[in-house]
């Protein structure tokens, strides 16, 4: 339940760069549109990060829209946590939303390992140990 609980309130705008510059986000580089479903994490228990993803079958859906906006389903599969706006800005992604449960605007360092998708939070909720959520493509 506690694990659960921290992976609801950890993942919680037009895109730029650092200079101000558009992103876009359909591009290979930084595809992050369409449905992404959570299928890994890594999180420490007061040390270093666990070497490999441990697989989890607790729920939680990402969808990116191409005019900006993002989805959050979380828990069971139709549950709105949160939805609103996101951008990106080099390897941040932002999300600001506008409705939910969650509406703490969130800032999380983005990549891609291999197809998949790696969240980690920076803002506001910042795992000390460190904490890593990977998502696999949907569609």
């Amino acid at each position: 339940m506690r694990l659960m609980l921290l992976f609801t309130c950890v993942l919680l705008r037009s895109c730029s760069d650092s200079d101000g510059n558009q992103i876009d986000v359909l591009d290979g580089e930084v595809n992050l549109l369409g449905i992404w479903q959570l299928n890994g994490v890594k999180i420490s228990a007061g040390g270093p990060l666990p070497e490999d993803f441990t697989i989890t079958d607790f729920y939680q859906e990402f969808s990116f829209a191409a005019n900006g906006t993002y989805t959050l389903l979380s828990g069971t599969p139709g549950t709105v946590f949160s939805k609103g706006d996101f951008s990106v800005t080099e390897d941040e992604l932002h999300l600001n939303p506008k409705q939910g449960q969650m509406r703490i605007k969130s800032v999380y360092n983005f990549w891609f390992e291999g197809e998949d998708l790696v969240l980690s939070p920076s803002s506001p909720i910042l795992c000390i140990e460190g904490c890593l959520y990977r998502y696999e493509k949907q569609d």
